[in-house]
Protein backbone atom coordinates (compact mmCIF):
# COMPACT_ATOMS: atom_id res chain seq x y z
CA UNK A 1 0.00 0.00 0.00
CA UNK A 2 1.91 3.44 -1.07
CA UNK A 3 1.44 6.12 1.40
CA UNK A 4 2.39 9.35 -0.85
CA UNK A 5 -0.31 11.63 -1.77
CA UNK A 6 -0.89 14.36 -4.19
CA UNK A 7 -1.41 17.95 -3.69
CA UNK A 8 -3.74 19.64 -6.71
CA UNK A 9 -3.28 23.56 -6.25
CA UNK A 10 -5.95 25.73 -7.32
CA UNK A 11 -4.34 28.22 -9.69
CA UNK A 12 -7.55 30.55 -9.72
CA UNK A 13 -7.45 30.73 -5.92
CA UNK A 14 -3.64 31.73 -5.15
CA UNK A 15 -3.58 34.04 -8.40
CA UNK A 16 -6.94 35.72 -8.36
CA UNK A 17 -5.87 38.88 -9.65
CA UNK A 18 -2.76 38.36 -11.94
CA UNK A 19 -5.12 39.39 -14.75
CA UNK A 20 -6.56 42.42 -13.13
CA UNK A 21 -3.41 43.56 -12.38
CA UNK A 22 -1.27 43.33 -15.81
CA UNK A 23 -4.48 44.01 -18.10
CA UNK A 24 -2.73 41.95 -20.94
CA UNK A 25 -6.18 40.29 -22.00
CA UNK A 26 -6.50 36.71 -20.72
CA UNK A 27 -5.49 35.28 -17.17
CA UNK A 28 -2.03 34.19 -17.89
CA UNK A 29 -1.43 30.08 -16.81
CA UNK A 30 0.93 29.93 -14.01
CA UNK A 31 2.93 26.96 -13.59
CA UNK A 32 4.46 25.52 -10.01
CA UNK A 33 7.48 24.11 -10.39
CA UNK A 34 6.80 21.99 -6.79
CA UNK A 35 10.04 23.61 -4.96
CA UNK A 36 8.38 26.64 -3.04
CA UNK A 37 5.10 27.35 -1.64
CA UNK A 38 5.51 30.84 -1.98
CA UNK A 39 6.39 31.63 -5.50
CA UNK A 40 5.14 30.31 -8.77
CA UNK A 41 6.46 30.17 -12.55
CA UNK A 42 3.59 32.90 -14.46
CA UNK A 43 3.80 32.88 -18.02
CA UNK A 44 2.13 35.65 -20.26
CA UNK A 45 0.51 35.68 -23.31
CA UNK A 46 1.52 38.42 -25.24
CA UNK A 47 0.17 38.20 -28.42
CA UNK A 48 -3.30 39.16 -27.34
CA UNK A 49 -1.52 42.69 -26.62
CA UNK A 50 -0.25 42.65 -30.58
CA UNK A 51 3.50 41.68 -29.94
CA UNK A 52 3.81 38.21 -30.83
CA UNK A 53 7.47 38.55 -29.25
CA UNK A 54 9.13 38.60 -25.75
CA UNK A 55 10.22 41.53 -24.39
CA UNK A 56 13.80 41.32 -22.73
CA UNK A 57 12.49 43.07 -19.33
CA UNK A 58 10.27 40.10 -19.14
CA UNK A 59 11.33 37.37 -16.01
CA UNK A 60 11.91 34.10 -17.06
CA UNK A 61 10.57 32.86 -13.77
CA UNK A 62 7.53 34.87 -11.96
CA UNK A 63 8.70 36.11 -8.38
CA UNK A 64 4.83 37.42 -7.22
CA UNK A 65 4.48 36.31 -3.59
CA UNK A 66 1.67 34.18 -2.42
CA UNK A 67 -0.06 36.32 0.33
CA UNK A 68 -0.78 35.23 4.15
CA UNK A 69 -4.25 33.56 3.44
CA UNK A 70 -2.92 31.44 0.76
CA UNK A 71 -0.05 30.04 2.58
CA UNK A 72 -2.72 29.62 5.88
CA UNK A 73 -4.83 27.90 3.69
CA UNK A 74 -2.11 25.66 2.30
CA UNK A 75 -0.79 24.87 5.40
CA UNK A 76 -4.03 23.26 6.55
CA UNK A 77 -4.57 21.62 3.77
CA UNK A 78 -0.87 20.09 3.89
CA UNK A 79 -1.79 18.80 7.51
CA UNK A 80 -5.03 17.22 6.97
CA UNK A 81 -3.24 15.22 4.50
CA UNK A 82 -0.40 14.26 6.65
CA UNK A 83 -2.94 13.47 9.88
CA UNK A 84 -5.27 11.44 6.74
CA UNK A 85 -2.06 9.27 5.68
CA UNK A 86 -0.86 8.49 9.68
CA UNK A 87 -4.76 7.29 10.10
CA UNK A 88 -4.87 5.25 7.15
CA UNK A 89 -1.70 3.40 8.03
CA UNK A 90 -2.51 2.83 11.70
CA UNK A 91 -6.02 1.03 10.48
CA UNK A 92 -3.57 -1.02 8.03
CA UNK A 93 -1.24 -2.41 10.65
CA UNK A 94 -4.16 -2.54 13.09
CA UNK A 95 -5.95 -5.09 10.92
CA UNK A 96 -2.31 -7.35 9.61
CA UNK A 97 -1.66 -7.86 13.56
CA UNK A 98 -4.92 -9.25 14.14
CA UNK A 99 -4.93 -11.47 11.21
CA UNK A 100 -0.88 -12.54 12.19
CA UNK A 101 -1.91 -12.58 16.38
CA UNK A 102 -5.60 -14.55 15.95
CA UNK A 103 -5.20 -17.20 18.78
CA UNK A 104 -8.22 -19.48 16.55
CA UNK A 105 -5.51 -20.68 14.22
CA UNK A 106 -3.25 -23.95 14.43
CA UNK A 107 -0.02 -22.49 14.05
CA UNK A 108 -0.86 -19.10 16.76
CA UNK A 109 -2.07 -21.76 19.02
CA UNK A 110 1.60 -23.96 19.00
CA UNK A 111 3.32 -21.15 19.20
CA UNK A 112 1.56 -20.01 22.28
CA UNK A 113 1.94 -23.43 23.69
CA UNK A 114 5.98 -23.37 23.09
CA UNK A 115 5.84 -20.07 24.28
CA UNK A 116 3.92 -21.22 27.58
CA UNK A 117 6.33 -24.36 28.29
CA UNK A 118 9.37 -21.91 27.71
CA UNK A 119 7.86 -19.78 30.21
CA UNK A 120 6.70 -23.01 32.61
CA UNK A 121 10.82 -24.39 32.47
CA UNK A 122 12.12 -21.01 33.35
CA UNK A 123 9.70 -20.95 36.04
CA UNK A 124 11.45 -23.73 37.13
CA UNK A 125 14.54 -22.92 36.64
CA UNK A 126 14.01 -19.55 38.21
CA UNK A 127 12.43 -21.11 41.37
CA UNK A 128 14.95 -23.94 41.90
CA UNK A 129 17.57 -21.14 41.82
CA UNK A 130 15.17 -19.04 44.24
CA UNK A 131 14.82 -22.24 46.40
CA UNK A 132 18.87 -22.41 46.54
CA UNK A 133 19.37 -18.57 46.85
CA UNK A 134 17.02 -19.21 50.22
CA UNK A 135 18.98 -21.97 50.84
CA UNK A 136 22.46 -20.52 50.89
CA UNK A 137 20.87 -17.23 52.74
CA UNK A 138 19.64 -19.16 55.45
CA UNK A 139 23.18 -21.00 55.81
CA UNK A 140 24.77 -17.80 55.67
CA UNK A 141 22.12 -16.19 58.70
CA UNK A 142 23.02 -19.18 60.66
CA UNK A 143 26.51 -19.10 60.43
CA UNK A 144 26.00 -14.94 60.79
CA UNK A 145 23.89 -16.01 63.79
CA UNK A 146 26.74 -17.79 64.89
CA UNK A 147 29.31 -15.21 64.40
CA UNK A 148 27.01 -12.68 66.10
CA UNK A 149 26.77 -14.83 69.18
CA UNK A 150 30.39 -15.10 69.32
CA UNK A 151 31.13 -11.63 68.80
CA UNK A 152 28.23 -10.53 71.63
CA UNK A 153 30.65 -13.48 73.98
CA UNK A 154 33.99 -11.59 72.95
CA UNK A 155 32.30 -8.09 73.45
CA UNK A 156 31.06 -8.94 76.78
CA UNK A 157 34.46 -10.47 77.34
CA UNK A 158 36.37 -7.37 76.37
CA UNK A 159 34.02 -5.04 78.27
CA UNK A 160 34.45 -6.91 81.30
CA UNK A 161 38.10 -6.82 81.18
CA UNK A 162 38.10 -3.20 80.18
CA UNK A 163 35.50 -2.53 82.86
CA UNK A 164 38.35 -4.35 85.67
CA UNK A 165 40.94 -2.05 83.63
CA UNK A 166 38.79 0.96 84.20
CA UNK A 167 38.26 0.29 88.25
CA UNK A 168 42.36 -0.38 88.59
CA UNK A 169 42.67 2.49 86.50
CA UNK A 170 39.96 4.70 88.24
CA UNK A 171 41.38 3.33 92.26
CA UNK A 172 45.12 4.32 91.16
CA UNK A 173 43.38 7.57 89.48
CA UNK A 174 42.24 8.37 92.96
CA UNK A 175 45.02 7.32 94.68
CA UNK A 176 47.22 9.94 93.01
CA UNK A 177 44.20 11.90 93.68
CA UNK A 178 44.45 11.76 97.51
CA UNK A 179 48.19 12.42 97.06
CA UNK A 180 47.97 15.28 94.61
CA UNK A 181 45.54 16.58 97.32
CA UNK A 182 47.39 15.55 100.80
CA UNK A 183 50.52 17.62 98.69
CA UNK A 184 48.90 20.91 97.93
CA UNK A 185 46.79 21.05 101.62
CA UNK A 186 50.42 20.84 103.20
CA UNK A 187 51.77 23.01 100.17
CA UNK A 188 49.07 25.20 101.24
CA UNK A 189 49.81 25.24 104.64
CA UNK A 190 53.20 25.77 104.58
CA UNK A 191 51.94 28.75 102.04
CA UNK A 192 49.49 30.13 104.43
CA UNK A 193 52.46 29.90 107.24
CA UNK A 194 55.02 31.61 104.92
CA UNK A 195 52.81 34.13 104.59
CA UNK A 196 51.52 34.80 108.19
CA UNK A 197 55.42 34.61 108.68
CA UNK A 198 55.66 37.18 105.63
CA UNK A 199 53.31 39.62 106.87
CA UNK A 200 54.42 39.15 110.69
CA UNK A 201 57.84 40.34 109.56
CA UNK A 202 56.18 43.29 106.81
CA UNK A 203 54.08 43.97 110.54
CA UNK A 204 57.24 44.85 112.21
CA UNK A 205 58.82 46.48 109.46
CA UNK A 206 56.35 48.83 109.15
CA UNK A 207 55.81 49.28 112.86
CA UNK A 208 59.24 50.36 112.74
CA UNK A 209 59.20 52.60 109.81
CA UNK A 210 56.50 54.20 111.02
CA UNK A 211 58.22 54.87 114.69
CA UNK A 212 60.90 55.85 112.99
CA UNK A 213 58.71 58.05 110.86
CA UNK A 214 57.01 59.47 114.44
CA UNK A 215 60.24 60.09 115.89
CA UNK A 216 61.19 61.56 112.30
CA UNK A 217 58.24 64.33 112.50
CA UNK A 218 58.22 64.65 116.17
CA UNK A 219 62.12 65.39 115.84
CA UNK A 220 60.91 67.43 112.51
CA UNK A 221 58.29 69.29 114.60
CA UNK A 222 60.12 70.10 117.18
CA UNK A 223 63.07 71.33 115.09
CA UNK A 224 60.93 73.55 112.96
CA UNK A 225 59.43 74.82 116.86
CA UNK A 226 62.66 75.68 118.14
CA UNK A 227 63.49 77.59 114.83
CA UNK A 228 60.50 78.80 115.01
CA UNK A 229 60.55 79.98 118.55
CA UNK A 230 64.06 81.16 117.35
CA UNK A 231 63.33 83.20 114.59
CA UNK A 232 59.98 85.04 116.79
CA UNK A 233 62.91 85.66 119.11
CA UNK A 234 64.77 87.27 116.40
CA UNK A 235 61.97 88.87 115.50
CA UNK A 236 61.41 90.02 119.19
CA UNK A 237 64.18 91.10 119.45
CA UNK A 238 64.58 92.81 116.07
CA UNK A 239 61.83 94.46 116.94
CA UNK A 240 62.33 95.46 120.08
CA UNK A 241 65.79 96.94 118.36
CA UNK A 242 64.37 98.75 115.55
CA UNK A 243 61.89 100.53 118.18
CA UNK A 244 64.88 101.32 120.26
CA UNK A 245 66.07 103.10 117.55
CA UNK A 246 63.11 104.36 116.01
CA UNK A 247 62.62 105.89 119.71
CA UNK A 248 66.39 107.44 120.07
CA UNK A 249 66.17 108.69 116.14
CA UNK A 250 62.54 110.76 117.45
CA UNK A 251 64.87 111.46 120.86
CA UNK A 252 67.80 112.72 117.97
CA UNK A 253 65.06 114.35 116.27
CA UNK A 254 64.16 115.77 118.87
CA UNK A 255 66.67 117.35 120.19
CA UNK A 256 68.42 118.28 116.66
CA UNK A 257 65.04 120.47 116.31
CA UNK A 258 66.21 122.25 119.65
CA UNK A 259 70.07 122.49 118.70
CA UNK A 260 71.56 125.78 117.15
CA UNK A 261 74.53 127.21 116.35
CA UNK A 262 75.91 130.44 117.82
CA UNK A 263 77.04 133.87 116.40
CA UNK A 264 79.78 132.29 114.00
CA UNK A 265 83.08 133.99 114.21
CA UNK A 266 85.06 135.12 111.76
CA UNK A 267 88.84 134.55 111.86
CA UNK A 268 91.69 135.44 109.09
CA UNK A 269 91.57 134.18 106.19
CA UNK A 270 93.45 130.68 104.96
CA UNK A 271 93.50 130.87 101.42
CA UNK A 272 92.80 134.08 98.72
CA UNK A 273 88.55 133.71 99.10
CA UNK A 274 88.59 131.58 102.21
CA UNK A 275 87.91 132.73 105.76
CA UNK A 276 87.96 130.21 109.03
CA UNK A 277 84.62 130.27 111.26
CA UNK A 278 83.75 128.98 114.17
CA UNK A 279 80.59 128.44 116.38
CA UNK A 280 79.20 126.61 119.00
CA UNK A 281 76.17 124.05 119.00
CA UNK A 282 74.08 125.18 121.62
CA UNK A 283 71.33 122.68 123.35
CA UNK A 284 73.39 119.62 122.69
CA UNK A 285 72.94 116.78 125.41
CA UNK A 286 75.70 116.20 127.22
CA UNK A 287 74.90 112.01 127.56
CA UNK A 288 74.12 112.04 123.71
CA UNK A 289 76.95 109.66 122.70
CA UNK A 290 76.74 110.99 119.76
CA UNK A 291 77.96 114.63 119.62
CA UNK A 292 80.35 115.00 116.86
CA UNK A 293 77.91 113.21 114.20
CA UNK A 294 75.53 115.28 115.39
CA UNK A 295 77.62 118.54 115.08
CA UNK A 296 78.89 117.37 111.50
CA UNK A 297 75.27 117.05 110.45
CA UNK A 298 74.11 120.27 111.30
CA UNK A 299 74.07 122.73 108.35
CA UNK A 300 75.04 126.19 109.81
CA UNK A 301 74.03 129.47 107.08
CA UNK A 302 77.03 132.33 106.78
CA UNK A 303 75.82 135.56 104.20
CA UNK A 304 73.14 133.70 103.49
CA UNK A 305 74.89 130.03 102.44
CA UNK A 306 74.47 126.97 104.04
CA UNK A 307 77.32 125.26 104.78
CA UNK A 308 78.28 121.83 106.84
CA UNK A 309 80.90 121.96 109.36
CA UNK A 310 84.50 120.52 108.40
CA UNK A 311 85.63 119.80 111.59
CA UNK A 312 84.32 119.07 114.76
CA UNK A 313 85.18 119.34 118.41
CA UNK A 314 83.48 117.86 121.73
CA UNK A 315 84.58 120.02 124.36
CA UNK A 316 82.08 117.75 126.86
CA UNK A 317 79.60 121.13 127.49
CA UNK A 318 76.66 122.46 126.57
CA UNK A 319 77.94 123.23 123.18
CA UNK A 320 80.32 121.71 120.42
CA UNK A 321 82.80 124.12 118.93
CA UNK A 322 82.97 123.93 114.67
CA UNK A 323 84.77 125.43 112.54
Amino acid sequence: MSNTSSTVYDRQSIYPTIGKERHLGPSPAPIHDGTTDDYVSVRYDHSACGDPTPSESDPLIGTKKLSAIDRSRIFVRDHKTILSVIVVAFLIFNVFNHFTRCPLYPEVRDQIRKDWDKETLDHKFWKKLRDYDIEEHNKVIIEWQHDEKRHEEEVQRRRAREDKEHEERRKAWQEEIEDILTQQERMRQKWREEQQQQHRLEWEKEVARHRHAVEQRQRLEEEQRETQRRRWQRETEDHDRLEEERRKREDEERQKLNMFWSQAEAHQCTTYGTREYTARLMNLPVEWEHRVEACKATPIVIHGVSYLPTACEDRVSSSSHCS
